[in-house]
């Protein structure tokens, strides 16, 4: 039987016939996915009704309302976009509270590190110079090294160290807590007549330094004697206007090593201190000034000898300047 043109619609029929195309029944039991809301759309059946000859035909389809059908559509597709704006709103918080942990744990591991370079460069600061302090103290107490073996304050002879004698011309001895050396030899008309002031006469140094303050009150040089012996010595002379000079004695004939030199290292004028030392090692001589290496030399002719201290004046025939000197703290030191 045909039925792609109902008999009982005629072309005289006021109604147009509509092609309904055909809708399977809904099952039984239809079921929503689990993921999405659950949208009840009621089931539509086409009656049996008999035609014109008595047979059943279907009549045309119920046509469900498109407008309920674009509101259910419209509704899940709201509930997506809902839920995925809170997915990514929630994705971004997630995200940024991520971020603000990772910064707050850059800025606390940052912090600690600081903390810590602080700490270790203040470690590192206070060990420096406690060994600065350390070492300063052990140059202080043993500028030039080697072994102390005599330290004297030069308060008066209780060590038994120091010669006490006097002639016309010279004089060695403590006075108000000072040892006192003096030269007033008079107008000059031969080679002077005076004595040094020896120290430990009988002790006998080869490589050494000796180191003495000294105080001129009146005249011009101060002088330490070293590598003495009964035939020659060399002589370390200091002098109030800033001149120093070293030279070598054969008897009463000396020769001149290092010739007048001026040092501004030299406190200049009487009543003025002086730390002078000299340090004789091998054939090298070296003299100081106020813990400062004024100048060094090359000798070998004496190797050994012992310690004397003295005051000296310029050689003339027609002037002299009685000198006056004042010593305090010697000490000796033995260079390995």
């Amino acid at each position: 039987m045909n039925f792609d043109q109902d008999p009982a619609l005629s072309a005289d029929s006021p109604y147009e016939e509509t092609h309904i195309p055909y809708l399977p029944l809904p099952s039984d039991s239809p079921q929503q996915p689990p993921s999405q809301p659950s949208v009840v759309v009621a089931a539509h059946t086409t009656p049996v009704m008999p035609n014109s000859t008595g047979e059943n035909v279907r009549t045309r389809g119920v046509v469900p309302p498109r407008g309920k059908l674009l509101v259910g559509i419209g509704v899940i597709l709201l509930l997506v976009v809902l839920l995925s704006v809170s997915v990514i709103g929630g994705v971004g918080l997630y995200t940024t509270h991520i971020r603000q942990v990772n910064a707050d744990a850059t800025a606390t591991a940052t912090t600690r590190m600081a903390a810590t370079a602080e700490v270790t460069a203040n470690n590192a600061t206070a060990t420096a110079q406690a060994e600065a302090a350390a070492t300063a103290t052990v140059i202080a107490a043993n500028p030039y090294g080697g072994t102390l073996v005599l330290n004297d304050p030069l308060r008066d002879n209780s060590l038994g160290h120091w010669y006490q004698g006097s002639d016309s011309v010279s004089s060695c001895k403590f006075i108000g807590g000072a040892y006192h050396v003096s030269f007033s030899p008079g107008p000059r008309t031969s080679a002077s007549t005076g004595f040094v002031c020896p120290a430990l006469d009988s002790a006998d140094f080869r490589d050494s330094a000796f180191e003495v303050q000294m105080t001129i009150i009146k005249g011009d040089f101060g002088a330490i004697y070293f590598r003495a012996t009964t035939t020659g010595s060399y002589e370390f002379i200091v002098g109030q206007n800033g001149i120093y000079q070293l030279q070598r004695w054969k008897g009463f004939t000396p020769q001149i090593l290092v010739d007048g030199t001026f040092s501004s290292v030299i406190h200049q004028g009487l009543g003025q201190t002086n730390l002078i030392a000299v340090v004789a090692q091998g054939s090298t001589i070296r003299l100081y000034v106020n813990r400062q290496q004024i100048d060094s030399v090359t000798d070998s002719t004496y190797s050994h000898g012992y310690i004397a201290l003295a005051a000296e004046t310029y050689i003339s025939l027609t002037d002299f300047h009685p000198t006056e000197v004042t010593y305090s703290n010697a000490r000796l030191w033995v260079l390995p």
